[in-house]
């Protein structure tokens, strides 16, 4: 797989990880501000109900049969105190997204993808980095997520972003695939 193409997920895609895991809201109010973050590459914003078309495609195009639907991307926008849901945009169009919770001082990527036609142009790199902040600014301590062993570049750029493989989980996905658990530090070092 390319960048961005089914690079992170919770093991079973049917389960909101929020839900799951007991998160309480933690993006405040104050978030729903923000609206355009300014990066080296191209524009990323906060994730609206328009994009949801543009937003399905990609991860169809990304996940196949175990993509989410319609309606489990608009519970993300619905929910605006609880996660963070960014899409980038190129040309006036969504080319990617990057869901993220948290929960005390503990983040995790929910699901990351960009569209084909977009791969390998750093949009992951960007919306991974601008998650990063935001959570970082929140006082989010660590970020993690979830990764098919078998994707090899997308487990590349997470390592290149500061991902350490934690622990791997066997049978994690809906066909029996393995998975690893990565996290990083969002602590900035003083160098």
């Amino acid at each position: 797989m390319l960048e961005g193409a089914g690079s992170a997920t919770t093991c079973s895609r049917n389960e909101r990880f929020g839900r799951i895991r007991g998160f309480k809201p933690l993006f405040h109010a104050r978030m729903a501000a923000w609206n355009i973050f300014s990066t080296e590459v191209m524009p990323i914003r906060r994730a609206r109900r328009d994009d949801i078309a543009a937003i399905v495609r990609i991860e169809k195009a990304s996940f196949g049969r175990q993509a989410w639907t319609r309606a489990e991307f608009l519970d993300y926008i619905a929910e605006p105190e609880e996660c963070v849901f960014l899409v980038a945009v190129t040309d006036g169009a969504v080319a990617g997204y990057i869901v993220g919770f948290g929960y005390r001082n503990r983040a995790e990527v929910d699901s990351i993808a960009v569209s084909p036609a977009h791969r390998n142009q750093s949009i992951a790199t960007a919306l991974m980095n601008c998650l990063k902040r935001i959570l970082r600014r929140r006082g989010f301590t660590t970020l993690s997520l979830t990764v098919r062993v078998d994707n090899t570049p997308a487990i590349e750029l997470y390592r290149k972003l500061g991902f350490a493989r934690v622990r791997r989980i066997n049978r994690c996905y809906e066909d029996g695939a393995p998975a690893w658990r990565m996290r990083t530090s969002l602590i900035l070092s003083a160098k």
